[in-house]
Formats: C-alpha cells, structure tokens, sequence
C-alpha cells in the first residue's frame, strides 16, 4: 500500500503535487479545482516564456491576484 499525503483545503499555501507519470495528479486538480489557473511548463514555448523572463511569471500571478 502507498502512502498517500493529500493537503487540506484550508491551506492557503503552494503546494507541489508530486508523482509518477499517468497517476492522475492532472486528473485530480482538475477535478477538484475546475477554475484555478496553471501553468503547464511542460510545454516548451511556455517553459521558454518563463526562462528567458522569470519575472512574467510573478507579473502574470499578480495580475491574477486583481481580478
């Protein structure tokens, strides 16, 4: 049996969902989150927005955070 460490919804903290490939950890925030935004770095051009100006990142959040 493996252990399984699910976060509270009270948190209000950033959390890293780790696992293996094709576990559902996708499938799990999606359902569970329907509106939340994400950014999926596996993605080249989006894992290369995000290299070559870290900073986008932190402005895109924080515009998120106004609306």
């Amino acid at each position: 049996m493996i252990k399984r460490i699910i976060f509270s919804e009270e948190s209000s903290h950033s959390v890293f969902l780790l696992g293996a490939r094709k576990n559902g950890k996708s499938t799990f925030l999606d359902k569970r989150y329907p509106n939340s935004t994400y950014f999926d770095l596996l993605k080249p051009e989006i894992a290369n927005k995000y290299l070559n100006a870290p900073e986008r990142l932190r402005i895109e959040i924080e515009s998120l955070k106004k609306t």
